[in-house]
This record gives C-alpha cells, structure tokens and sequence, in this order.
C-alpha cells in the first residue's frame, strides 16, 4: 500500500500549504489601518448609482443612509435605476432626492448586467463634472464615512477602491451563522490581509468605486467581460491595481445560500463559476508573467487557482475520515491520519482569527466548532438540490416585513 501512502502524505502538504497561506493571510488582517486620517486636498464629485430591487423599503432605507453621509451634498448625485418610470420605486427615489434613470427595453431584455456598462457611458455622456462612479445595490447600508474614504483613496493614486462588508443583521441560527464565516472570511478578512502582505484584491459585487478616467479609459465592454469580476481581471491584467478600503463598509444581509463567488445581482453572474475563470484566464496570466516577468502576475494567478477556504476545509475533513478508514484496516500509517487532524486544527486556528479580525464576539467564537459540520451539511445538501429533480436553495424565510436600519455615528447597523 506504498502508492496509497505516498498519494496521501502529497495531498496532505499540497493541502497543508493553502491552509497556511489563508493562516498567514488571516494573521496580517489583525494588523489594522483604523487610525488614518482621511483628509484630501481636493473634494471630488461622485456620481452614486443605486441599483433599485422591487421593494421600496429597502431602496429607501439605503437612500436614507446615503442621504446621511459626512460628506458636502453638492459633491455628489444619487442616480437611482429602475425597471420603468411608472412604478412606486421612482416615487420613492424622486421623493428622497434622487435621479431616476431607465434603460431601454433592449438593455433591460438581453440580460441586467448590461445595465450598468449602460448606465456607465449614459452618464459619462450625459454629465461631464463627476470625478468618480460608486456603485451600490438597494438591500443595504453605507457607513457615514464612505465617501470620505474613497477621496482620500482616489487622491493617492487608486484608480479602483473596493469596499469592506459587514452582516446588517444578527445571524439567527446555525445555517446564518455558518454563512456569516463564510463571508466574513472571504470578504472582510482576506482581502485586509492580502493588502497588509502588498497583494491586490478582487472585485465583489457591490461597494465599489471607479475614477471616471478609468472609465472613459478602459470602458465595461459586456461582450468581453460578462460580470464585473472579470472585468476586475482584464483590469489587473491592464496592470491597474485595485485597493482595498477596510474603513468604508457596506452593510449587507448575507444571503444564507452564499457561496463566496458573487451573489445573484447586477453586478455578478451566477454562471461565471471558478472554473470558468480559471479556463478563461490562466493563459492570458501566464503570458502576462513571461512577457512582463512581473512578481504580480504569480500573485494573480494563485489567487485565482486557489480553491475557496470553505472547500478546502470540506477536503480537509473528508480525507480525515477515509484516512480514519483506511488506518482501520491497515492501508496507512498513524501518522499519516495525525496530519490530517493537525490540518483540522490549523482549520480551527484560521477561523478563530478571522472572526477576531472582524471583532466577533466571543460566544460567536465558541461556536466554531460547528463550522466544519455544518459546511459540509450545507455544500452536500446543496450539491443534492443543485443535481436533484427539484431545485431548491436553503432560504431563510421572508416574513415581508421589511425593516428600516440606519447607520449610528460609529457606522454599526441600527434597527428601527
């Protein structure tokens, strides 16, 4: 059984490599960036485009929160999209100030992310004044500082600023808040500690901020770049690096089938999986890293082959228990199957950081415990449901009471 043996003890170092490298990543986020100031030489102007959903509650909490942002109102317009000019959602917008805006029925028919690239070359056609574009969905909240930060952000040479996440809502059971690691993970903690190490990071769906030359420079072309991931890629590729604002954050509900891959929005496609990715890109990265022989480009390809943190700790614990089997009946040795529960610690070691780094309460770390079987629970039944008769998600239930939230002056989420 020595081929079984040697085939383990490589999947037990090739493993072990990436759970250090999300450790080390996770221990550079501790280091924080909270006490800079953010004052700017110039005040630039913003065009804030807010992507409307059908209810008008939740565009209104957001407006209401944008509304109260600590920054001069003639410095920046709220340009809200809707799906048409006659429904309560223009009210809504117009009512709190805002600028409505609807595409044509030929945008709107071939598919919604072509409406940002849309709403991107109308508005640069239509105002010329707006320093920079900041994008925003309407089932969230801003901090008071945001704007604040991403001038000062602009004003040090960024061209791209994406935005930190955080939960706007308490998770309620054991399914909210294994997704709430999940997200905190891949959201908040990576991309501080990947800043914190002198990596770039990648572009989410929702709080980002673009400059208008960028733009008019390297304009969204839908028909290259499906979804705005892969246009964060042809940018990265352009050797435009995207910064990584931890101090302005946007609070969002975490959707309980999140998957760390982009949400099912205006500004993600659900079917731009990882792999897809890796088949479109992985030649363009490789050429890039021979013909610029750049250290960035070997940071850009890892980033995108690197499996998810998640599903390394599936594989993690799965082949802890076939080794358990396999050490049963005599096929390994002891200390293969002690590597794979040192791996679990480590596992353990990287959650545990990550929610400090994301202030997690300590009865929220006591709970870890049930991140590795529940997230196996979850990817299983998921897989289940995805490859079943009958698709179905696991959903938190809607009660369709929406809740007005606004931001208090330390930027934390408060209900009303």
């Amino acid at each position: 059984m020595i081929f079984v043996e040697v085939l383990n003890y490589s999947f037990v170092f090739m493993t072990g490599g990436l759970i250090s490298y999300y450790l080390l990543i996770s221990l550079s986020a501790l280091k924080r960036d909270d006490n800079i100031d953010y004052t700017a030489g110039k005040i630039r102007k913003f065009a804030v485009i807010v992507f409307s959903h059908e209810k008008k509650q939740l565009l209104s909490s957001l407006l209401y929160s944008v509304s109260g942002l600590v920054y001069l109102k003639n410095k920046y317009d709220v340009i809200v999209i809707a799906d048409s000019y006659a429904n309560d959602i223009v009210q809504t917008a117009e009512k709190m100030g805002a600028k409505v805006m609807v595409p044509p029925i030929g945008t709107r028919k071939r598919h919604k992310k072509n409406i940002l690239p849309w709403a991107f070359e109308s508005i640069l056609q239509e105002n010329k004044s707006y320093d920079a574009f900041v994008l925003f969905d309407s089932d969230g909240l801003v901090s008071g500082n945001y704007l604040e930060v991403m001038n000062y952000y602009l004003e040090q040479g960024n061209e791209v600023v994406q935005c930190s996440y955080s939960n706007l809502y308490s998770p309620k059971n054991w399914v909210d808040k294994i997704s709430e690691v999940n997200f905190i993970i891949d959201r908040v903690v990576y991309p501080r500690g990947r800043k914190v190490l002198g990596f770039g990071t990648a572009l989410q769906s929702n709080g980002i901020c673009f400059s208008t030359a960028l733009l008019r420079e390297i304009p969204w072309k839908i028909d290259k770049q499906s979804n705005i991931t892969e246009y964060g890629l042809d940018l990265k590729l352009d050797g435009i690096d995207i910064a990584f604002a931890s101090s302005a954050v946007v609070f969002t509900k975490i959707s309980t089938t999140y998957s760390g891959k982009g949400e099912n929005n205006y500004f993600s496609n659900p079917n731009a999986g990882h792999f897809h990715l890796i088949r479109k890109y992985i030649s363009r990265f490789l050429r890039g890293r021979v013909n610029r022989n750049s250290v960035k480009y070997i940071d850009l390809l890892f980033g995108l082959i690197i499996p998810q943190f998640s599903n390394l700790v599936l594989f993690v614990i799965s082949m802890a228990i076939i080794d358990g089997m396999l050490w049963g009946v005599g096929w390994i040795s002891l200390s293969a199957l002690l590597l794979w529960i040192l791996l679990i610690g480590i596992v353990l070691i990287n959650v545990s950081v990550a929610l400090i780094v994301a202030g997690g309460k300590q009865k929220f770390l006591k709970q870890i415990m049930m991140y590795i079987p529940v997230n196996i629970y979850i990817k299983v039944k998921r897989f289940f449901q995805r490859n079943g008769k009958n698709e179905k998600s696991i959903v938190a239930p809607d009660d369709g009471n929406d809740k007005y939230v606004t931001v208090s002056d330390d930027n934390q989420p408060v209900q009303q």
